[in-house]
């Protein structure tokens, strides 16, 4: 799908990464150059994050604009999420993205994870959803 083509998607999987303990994050900061490995090889995207071209191409995508504080909108995600179900036991070719109109990054994520299926959202603070 050309419109999320040069977007970033984020998965599930990103949100539950491990995050960087002070310990390591000091040690991070204190290796000298000469410490670090040098690598060639081509940095992958972070675990959950997911190229839109690479992600959608090929698919029917729906769109799911949403957020924690409407009340119609959690009850059409229940909706959404059985259809989606039905859709994938079928080997469907359908994907769902899911576009916040939360009031904060947290309520984003804490929504997405507690109510949403294994679907791609954009980024809390991605203007494209405007």
């Amino acid at each position: 799908m050309d419109l999320f083509k040069d977007k970033y998607l984020l998965t599930k999987e990103f949100f539950e990464k491990k995050s960087v303990t002070p310990d390591e994050e000091t040690l991070q900061l204190t290796l000298s150059p000469l410490d670090k490995k040098e690598t060639t090889e081509v940095e992958e995207p972070p675990l959950g994050r997911y190229l839109g071209q690479e992600a959608l191409d090929g698919k029917i995508v729906g769109l799911l604009f949403s957020a924690a504080w409407c009340p119609p909108c959690q009850q059409f995600v229940v909706l959404l999420c059985d259809l989606y179900d039905q859709l994938k036991a079928r080997n469907a070719n359908f994907e769902v993205v899911f576009l916040s109109f939360d009031k904060n990054a947290e309520q984003m994520e804490s929504y997405f994870r507690a109510k949403h299926r294994d679907w791609y959202c954009l980024p809390f603070d991605d203007q494209f959803k405007e």
